[in-house]
């Protein structure tokens, strides 16, 4: 958090990629002056583009390859890298992001670092190494917002969006809330129901500045698509990859993963002088997830095939947390 949080960080020209970013300990800093290869993808750059997700946003990097089968997971290369869903920071945050779903309804920014970040906030949970992809979460601007946004695309996908946002007069204190509700039938040829809140809020004293973000997300993907797995038999006797017609599909109908994630996270920061600042972060995470799904497996080059189902169900949930100074001599 900076002081002129409620304000959107400038940005180039076209207005899509920030001229700033945020740098784990090294806080928020200049594009130009960092040391690291790293670009920050507007709230701007979203609406013009009519992104939905995570993965909207990081086909746009030359960098970064999307590597997402399906509608209930997010995946990509980043530097020939693999990074998933789990390894995205909130603020900075490692731990907080939902776990399973990649929606941007409630980020105001994207920044996507490649190469190593360890040294700038910590291990990946899932060990992610070719980069880090980190969400800055909207705050509510100087003019008062009210937002409705429906939208209707892919196969048969209807959404409908509420941003709303104030400040007190005095500029001091300020609420930015979103409500999001998606249903229909996508170009995975999977269904998806989306139920999410995001609600931001902030306050900067004379000295300090404190910032608070809580979430709640329901999302149900139905017949989902899955992976084809070509076994040791098939492998031997093949002379060349067959070819796949499009729109394939090799999920199972009657297979549904569905999320409940809530996570909240408190920031706050305290200026002891002109050039030091101590500040922390704490945030929390509850998922619960329900997976029922198939593993497709070709056995050899006749086409002869073998179906597995699995069911998972699963609670998983984290905390993270850091503390630090911030200055110069």
């Amino acid at each position: 958090m900076t002081e002129n949080e409620e304000e959107a960080p400038a940005a180039y020209a076209g207005g899509q990629v920030s001229t700033s970013v945020q740098l784990g300990v090294l806080g928020d800093r200049p594009t130009l002056d960092v040391p690291f290869n790293i670009t920050g993808y507007t709230n701007k750059m979203m609406e013009d583009n009519q992104v939905a997700t995570v993965d909207d946003v990081i086909v746009h990097d030359p960098s970064v390859s999307d590597q997402t089968l399906s509608g209930v997971s997010s995946a990509w290369n980043i530097r020939g890298f693999k990074a998933q869903q789990q390894d995205v920071q909130l603020n900075g945050l490692y731990g907080i992001a939902p776990r399973f779903y990649g929606g941007v309804e409630g980020v105001d920014r994207v920044d996507v670092l490649k190469g190593p970040s360890a040294i700038l906030a910590g291990i990946a949970p899932n060990g992610s190494l070719g980069g880090t992809i980190n969400y800055i979460t909207k705050r509510a601007g100087s003019e008062p917002l009210n937002r409705v946004k429906i939208l209707y695309g892919s196969d048969s996908v209807f959404t409908q969006q509420v941003d709303f946002g104030r400040r007190t007069d005095d500029g001091k204190a300020g609420l930015r809330i979103n409500v999001l509700n998606r249903n229909g039938e996508t170009s995975f040829d999977e269904h998806v129901r989306t139920d999410s809140i995001t609600i931001g809020a902030d306050y900067k004293g004379d000295r300090y500045r404190l910032g608070f973000d809580y979430g709640y997300v329901y999302n149900k993907v139905s017949d989902q698509q899955y992976q084809l797995t070509i076994g040791s038999g098939a492998l031997k006797t093949m002379t060349s990859m067959f070819k796949v017609p499009r729109g394939t599909k090799f999920g199972a109908d009657g297979g549904y993963r569905a999320i409940h994630e809530q996570y909240g996270m408190l920031h706050g920061e305290y200026d002891f002088s002109k050039d030091w600042t101590g500040y922390f972060s704490y945030g929390l995470r509850n998922t619960k997830m329900e997976y029922f799904y198939n593993n497709f497996s070709l056995s050899d080059r006749l086409g002869n095939a073998t179906m597995k189902y699995s069911y998972n169900n699963q609670v998983n949930k984290a905390d993270s947390g850091e503390v630090g100074v911030r200055g110069k001599f």
